[in-house]
Parts: structure tokens; C-alpha cells; sequence
């Protein structure tokens, strides 16, 4: 079984009792833009996209030594045609983004007040696979394609995880469960200072569980964060009245 880790820390363990593989090496940049594409992908935009400073012979020269030794490890999770290359998603495998998509995709359409305890705590296991940006790790540039591509993908799976967390810690508010809620709030804002909605739930719970003066940090902590706002948002200003209160 082949157990891999996008989320965060890259790793890829071949086995429960094999040493996970850690390098950063291309062919692991590779192995993980296929697991994420999901689609089988031509060798020559492989080239492309890896090797974009050189002519197309080259670029394929060297993606074909990348698969060669690709192959030596994970060939029972791809599969290489003379045209393209594709991660075999029905493998025995199991991966955490894969496993982290799942439960989004499973929760999003539902009304978390109608929801029983267990599956709220199985969508909060889902959130906490995710460990950081995807492939957190690999911050050397290959090409500016591949740099676009990884940026996009890290963004859209932040945005993913947070509306997440923010309908979590919205159903620990309705709940009064105000010190998961502080919990959940706090991972929010740590795994993305700019984000109001996050410091103003934490404000919310913080002030609602007794805690003024954490309510009050909290608000200045975030007043103190970069923001390219020009304008106050809505958010901004329920939080700027939610601060005069607590200080009355």
C-alpha cells in the first residue's frame, strides 16, 4: 500500500513498515502533480511544464529518465503509455487530500445543525488532515508554469479548509461549546492571518465564554495584521462594534 502526505510535509511511504520518502526531489514534484490532476496528462505537457527552458527533444529525454526511475518505486500506482502518464486514483493507496476532498465534498451541501455529534467530529477529522499549503515543502522554483499551478492549488484548498472550519466553529457557537469554539477559531486565523471572518468568530467565542480580555487581544492582534483592504469590510465593522462593547 502506498501512503502519501500532500498536506504539509511531503511524504510518501511505500509500505506500514517502510521509511517514508521525503526528498525533494523532481520526481516527487512530479509523482504529486499527477496525484492532484487526477487525469491522465501527455508527456509532452509534462515536458513543458518541467522543463520549459528547453527544446522539446530534451524536455523528453529527461521526463523519460524521470519516469524510468518514477518507475523503480511507483509502478504499481501509475500508469505510463508511449503518450502520457496518469496516477492510478483506484490503487491501493490512500492519500490525504484525496481523503480530505472526500469529506468537503461530502459535508459542504448539508445543515450542520441537523448533523449528529459523530459526523461532526468525522468532518472535523477531515479538516485536520490538513497539515499546510500542499506540497509545503517544495518552496525551489522549477518553472514559472509549475510556480502558478502550485500557488493556485495551495489558495483554492485554503479557501476550502477555512469555509470549513468556519461552519464548524459556527455549529460550536449555536452550540455554546465555546471552548472547541475558541479552539477551532484560533486554527482558523493561524492558518490564515488575513482572514476576518476566522478573527471575528474567535472574537465571538472569546467574548461569549467570559473571556473579555482575550476577546480584546484578539481584535487587536488582527487590527495589527497586514490586510490589502482599502475599504472597512462588514465584517470589520461588526467587529470594531463587537470591541466597543466588550470595552463598556
Amino acid at each position: 500500500m502506498l501512503k502519501v502526505h500532500l498536506l504539509g510535509k511531503t511524504s510518501f511511504q511505500i509500505t506500514q513498515n517502510s521509511e517514508a520518502i521525503f526528498r525533494k526531489s523532481l520526481r516527487l514534484r512530479i509523482l504529486g502533480f499527477l496525484i492532484l490532476n487526477r487525469d491522465p496528462v501527455s508527456r509532452k505537457r509534462l515536458s513543458r511544464i518541467f522543463w520549459p527552458h528547453l527544446n522539446d527533444q530534451d524536455a523528453r529525454t529527461y521526463l523519460r529518465n524521470i519516469l524510468a526511475r518514477l518507475k523503480e518505486d511507483f509502478s504499481p500506482w501509475l500508469e505510463i503509455t508511449r503518450d502520457s502518464i496518469c496516477f492510478k486514483t483506484d490503487s491501493d493507496c490512500w492519500v490525504d487530500i484525496y481523503e480530505l476532498e472526500k469529506i468537503l465534498n461530502q459535508y459542504k451541501p448539508l445543515q450542520f445543525q441537523a448533523l449528529e455529534y459523530a459526523q461532526v467530529n468525522e468532518f472535523k477529522a477531515g479538516l485536520d488532515l490538513y497539515k499546510g499549503p500542499f506540497m509545503e515543502d517544495l518552496t525551489k522554483s522549477i518553472s514559472p508554469w509549475f510556480d502558478e499551478w502550485i500557488s493556485s492549488e495551495r489558495e483554492y484548498l485554503l479557501k476550502q479548509v477555512l469555509e470549513g472550519y468556519e461552519k464548524l466553529v459556527a455549529y460550536r457557537i449555536e452550540k455554546q461549546d465555546w471552548d472547541v469554539a475558541i479552539e477551532e477559531a484560533g486554527k482558523m486565523v493561524t492558518l490564515n492571518p488575513k482572514y476576518e471572518n476566522g478573527w471575528y468568530l474567535l472574537m465571538r467565542s472569546l467574548a461569549n465564554s467570559g473571556d473579555l480580555r482575550r476577546a480584546q487581544e484578539a481584535y487587536e492582534r488582527f487590527e495589527k495584521s497586514p490586510s490589502n483592504k482599502l475599504k472597512v469590510s462588514k465584517t470589520q465593522q461588526e467587529m470594531n462594534l463587537l470591541y466597543r462593547r466588550i470595552g463598556h
